[in-house]
């Protein structure tokens, strides 16, 4: 960012002239360039909260095992309509998300009645599939109940591997770009 060819001036700024200054401007705006290309703003998703049913637990009042996957499922298509590519808007371009696995730990038991806060966050995306990570959390007590990922790939409707970057670009752009890396930052 700065000229060693220009002379000490009175002022200690080694800056003398308009041109010297117009130069110091191009220099700033390509480090703005640089700086803007190699940083990413990370869209902040608001976690999603659900409210235990009746229906989903057992005999002793505990949320039965399976609805905790539904939960996640809840929460991704949550998440997907934060970042503004809903299910219906993905499927409505011919693409399908089938689930290829499902992690899912339970730490403590979740009872009817009880508010959770789920947080999705996608932890890996190639392009082809993805990884979203899960955390369940009592609402009011904020204690860590279960945690888990989903792994989903992205298929066109003829079943075929669908590469998100070359044919649906802008989904592409948005999934990648929530991705956290050191150089992203929050907003």
């Amino acid at each position: 960012l700065w000229r060693t060819d220009c002379r000490p001036c009175t002022f200690g700024t080694g800056i003398h002239e308009i041109s010297d200054i117009g130069y110091l401007n191009i220099k700033l705006i390509k480090f703005i360039k640089y700086i803007n290309s190699e940083m990413r703003v990370l869209k902040k998703i608001v976690p999603y909260v659900h409210r235990v049913q009746y229906y989903e637990t057992d005999k002793m009042g505990i949320v039965h095992h399976s609805n905790y996957i539904r939960w996640f499922e809840e929460a991704r298509i949550d998440m997907l309509d934060q970042l503004g590519i809903g299910f219906d808007k993905i499927e409505a371009r011919g693409i399908m998300s089938p689930i290829l696995s499902v992690d899912c730990r339970y730490l403590q038991p979740v009872r009817f009645g009880e508010d959770v806060v789920i947080s999705s966050e996608l932890t890996e995306f190639n392009g082809i599939r993805c990884t979203i990570q899960y955390e369940i959390r009592g609402k009011d007590d904020g204690e860590l109940r279960t945690k888990g990922n989903t792994c989903l790939a992205f298929l066109k409707s003829d079943g075929t591997i669908l590469r998100m970057k070359k044919e649906h670009p802008d989904i592409y752009e948005t999934l990648k770009n929530q991705i956290r890396e050191e150089k992203t930052v929050t907003s």
